[in-house]
């Protein structure tokens, strides 16, 4: 009797994002040397949305990676990764890794009936009975989209089982169960975190529990600027001390960004992670374009889009003349040419 022998060798590479789901907080334009930018631009390059290369920095390339990557979904192309993006991305994060396994165990199964034939000549009837009867083990997998997001925010909850027959859900929802799906949770508030939320499915071969845990950031901090002032004129080349007050200072909120704007556009980022204490001296540029159009922007570092702008301010300067660093009057010319002649 000839003996065939086949040997199977498949690879399932898994991304970086799918090995480390990180994208539990919101990503945006002007981020640098940051470990969750780093896996949505190694996401985004597996598919197909960025060519550039992988530094952990978010500027122009990265957010039109994340404008593709959202048309694609049917998601408005304003280039920020906020909540909507983060669970587009999960969901296909989840589908090509529960691909995977799907390969995975369509694998073993090749193997083990390979294996089981490899028996079939030498072992006892009795054994063969026994081992076509052996049973699998039931599992549950049981995912969210963010462990931690902000007050008002929403989650995503997938999960998906073997050899199960039925789920419950109860806790932060309530509930029968498909054995597989997607759920989308309303908003979610500071008041009521933690969030756990519970699953549990029973099948032929036994039960299986999980749960997940959601912790909300409270409501964003409101800031006021102070300075610049409306129509305000800032010296170029000069420090400035720019100022504001905060409604909260502690905690998530102990740090702020403060970003230049002109015309309502982003013209860069002017200082990231500085205390929330109320004044920051900024060492303005010598470069900037003059004219009232020009605004301050302070947000927190948790919540991007909560965030307070000054009134336009004109940048101008500096005068250096004979005169000094100031604007040329009648009365300083007259004292100059006095100082002069004498």
């Amino acid at each position: 009797m000839r003996k065939f022998f086949i040997s199977v060798v498949l690879f399932f590479p898994l991304s970086a994002a799918a090995a480390d789901l990180s994208f539990e907080r919101n990503l945006y334009y002007g981020m640098e040397n940051d470990a969750s930018v780093k896996i949505l631009q190694e996401f985004l390059t597996e598919n197909g949305y960025y060519k550039g290369p992988i530094t952990g920095n978010f500027f122009g390339l990265t957010e039109e990676g994340v404008k593709k990557f959202q048309q694609s979904k049917g998601i408005d192309t304003t280039g920020y990764f906020g909540p909507l993006s983060r669970e587009a991305a999960l969901l296909e994060i989840t589908r090509d890794s529960a691909a995977s396994s799907s390969e995975e165990k369509i694998l073993s199964e090749i193997l083990s009936s390979s294996a089981d034939n490899s028996r079939s000549a030498s072992v006892p009837a009795e054994e063969k009975t026994d081992t076509q009867n052996n049973t699998a083990s039931s599992a549950l997998d049981f995912l969210s989209s963010a462990g931690v997001i902000n007050d008002g925010e929403q989650v995503t909850l997938t999960w998906s089982s073997q050899d199960m027959t039925s789920c419950e859900a109860f806790g932060g929802w309530k509930g029968k169960m498909s054995v597989y799906g997607v759920h989308k949770t309303g908003s979610l508030f500071s008041s009521g975190s933690p969030y756990v939320f519970y699953l549990n499915c029973a099948g032929p071969d036994g039960t299986a529990s999980s749960s997940v845990s959601i912790s909300v950031n409270p409501p964003p901090p409101i800031f006021s600027i102070i300075a610049p002032a409306d129509k305000e004129t800032v010296t170029m080349s000069k420090p400035y001390t720019i100022k504001w007050t905060s409604s909260e200072n502690k905690g998530i909120f102990s740090m702020a960004h403060i970003g230049l704007y002109k015309n309502g556009e982003f013209q860069y980022l002017i200082a990231e992670n500085v205390p929330n204490s109320g004044a920051f001296v900024w060492n303005v540029p010598a470069n900037l374009v003059t004219g009232n159009i020009h605004q301050i922007r302070i947000w927190n570092v948790n919540y991007p889009y909560s965030y307070r702008e000054s009134s336009k301010f004109n940048f101008s300067g500096p005068y250096v003349s004979y005169f000094g660093e100031s604007p040329v009057t009648f009365a300083s010319f007259w004292n100059a040419l006095i100082n002069f002649i004498k």
